[in-house]
């Protein structure tokens, strides 16, 4: 995983999978139920990791890491590269602004 736990320099530390799992929930606006496949990982995740990759063995992106498990301290969390990457082919080329919507209240 790399990021900038804590606001701190850019960090890598060493993860795995422990498991794959398919989440069921709501959507960021609470107005539908998706589907997200999350890796469950073997590593300390800490604010400043969320948004920043995890990255394979031969140095692709397995996925985005998002979350820390609330009762294991070893246990993170990040969404599938294959949910994150049509995402990103989807905003490829856009350039103007978008509203937040009800994000940034």
């Amino acid at each position: 995983m790399l990021g900038y736990p804590g606001g701190g320099p850019l960090t890598v530390v060493g993860a795995a999978v422990r498991r794959e799992l398919v989440a069921v929930g709501r959507d960021i606006y609470g107005r539908s139920t998706v589907r997200r496949h999350v890796y469950e990982l073997q590593s300390t995740v800490r604010p400043g990791n969320s948004g920043g990759p995890f990255v394979l063995a031969g140095g692709k992106v397995g996925g985005v890491v998002f979350a820390a498990s609330t009762t294991d301290s070893h246990v993170g969390y990040a969404i599938a590269s294959t949910d994150v990457i049509p995402k990103v082919r989807e905003a490829e080329g856009r350039t103007q602004g978008v509203s937040t919507q009800g994000c940034a209240r």
